[in-house]
C-alpha cells in the first residue's frame, strides 16, 4: 500500500513540475491535459484510501471470525466434556 502511496507522490510531483516549467501559452495548449492529469490524480489519491478503509475493515473482520471460531470450538469442547 506504501508504494502505491510512493507512486501517487512521484507522479503529483512530476506534474507539479511540469506545471512549473511550462510558459502561459503552452498552459493554454496544455491545459487540458494538465486538468486531466490532476483529475487523475485525485481520482487515484481517493481510491487508496477507499482501498485502505478496506483493507482494515477486512482485517477487523478476520479478527471477528477467529473469535467465532475460537468461541465455537470451546462450545464444542463444553458439548464433549459434557457427554
Amino acid at each position: 500500500m506504501d508504494e502505491d502511496f510512493d507512486l501517487y507522490r512521484k507522479d503529483e510531483q512530476e506534474l507539479v513540475r511540469l506545471t512549473a516549467e511550462i510558459s502561459p501559452e503552452s498552459y493554454k495548449r496544455q491545459g487540458p491535459g494538465l486538468q486531466e492529469v490532476g483529475l487523475a490524480l485525485a481520482e487515484r489519491r481517493e481510491a487508496l484510501r477507499e482501498s485502505q478503509r478496506v483493507q482494515k475493515e477486512s482485517e477487523r473482520a478476520l479478527k471477528d471470525l477467529e473469535r467465532a471460531d475460537e468461541r465455537a470450538n470451546n462450545a464444542l469442547r463444553l458439548i464433549e466434556d459434557a457427554l
